[in-house]
């Protein structure tokens, strides 16, 4: 029986990198940030993985962005939080009055 690990294409690595790069392992749950490690291992040392564990690698890295924006809008930091109208005078004020201007 083959693996069914695979040697990655060229964006594939690209995607893979980038996911362990950016991916935050405090927002992690212990199941999730074990197998975020136990897959660095295996591509660190072969460079292959499955469809199967991209899949799930880009499931983890989809659960840490959305723990990153629930962080950084429960902050206020994020402008996504403000109404479509506090947004447009925010952006006219910094346009047509100016302090000091």
């Amino acid at each position: 029986m083959t693996s069914p690990r695979r040697t990655l294409t060229p964006n594939e690595i690209t995607f893979v990198s980038t996911c362990f790069k950016n991916i935050r392992i405090d927002l992690l749950n212990s199941k999730q940030s074990d197998f975020i490690h136990s897959l660095k291992t295996q591509f660190e040392y072969d460079g292959m993985l499955s469809k199967k564990q991209i899949n799930a690698l880009k499931n983890i890295k989809y659960s840490s962005d959305m723990a990153k924006r629930s962080r950084t809008i429960a902050r206020g930091k994020l402008n996504g939080v403000q109404s479509i109208a506090d947004q447009t005078d925010q952006k006219l004020n910094a346009i047509f009055n100016r302090i000091g201007g």
